[in-house]
């Protein structure tokens, strides 16, 4: 194969405005349905909710432009890995490889855990934290089978 070398290479279709779109959508994706009702439930009106959300949107498209920027002068496999090592030591790196993948994807997963269970039991109400299916009584758990704690049917068809 003529202009191909021997060591196989990824790859780099990755540009500003993917970046972007990959930040913009993890943080949209994991709690636009369930971060918003707090922060309005503690702010006073409406124009603070605005500057929360701006100052939020602000915050990330300066991350993006941050990441694509370093993507841009260490262009390498790796991501902040790469910066990190690069920056700081390999200590950094390794350390921050190793709480990403720990701490914050194990977190992510659990946002976007709850944020399901709890709209998924808006359709099926059996299933919602309001009403847990497994209850703990002392040493054991128990699962209530066809009546809720305030005496209605947990399964109406049956």
């Amino acid at each position: 194969m003529p202009g191909h070398s021997s060591q196989p290479q990824l790859v780099r279709a990755l540009g500003l405005r993917e970046g972007i779109a990959i930040q913009m959508g993890m943080i949209i994706g994991s709690g636009i349905f369930v971060v918003p009702a707090a922060i309005a439930g503690h702010l006073p009106a409406m124009g603070p909710i605005l500057l929360v959300w701006i100052a939020g949107g602000l915050l990330t498209l300066f991350g993006s432009l941050t990441l694509a920027e370093l993507s841009a002068v260490l262009p390498q496999t790796g991501g902040p890995y790469v910066y990190l090592s690069h920056s700081f030591g390999r200590v950094w790196g390794f350390l921050f490889s190793w709480n990403h993948f720990f701490i914050n994807t194990a977190g992510s997963i659990a946002a976007l855990a709850v944020a399901f269970a709890t709209y998924l039991g808006f359709f099926f109400p059996a299933i919602s934290p309001q009403q847990p299916f497994l209850r703990y009584h002392g040493p054991c758990f128990t699962v209530p089978w066809n009546s809720r704690s305030d005496g209605s049917k947990l399964w109406p068809w049956r």
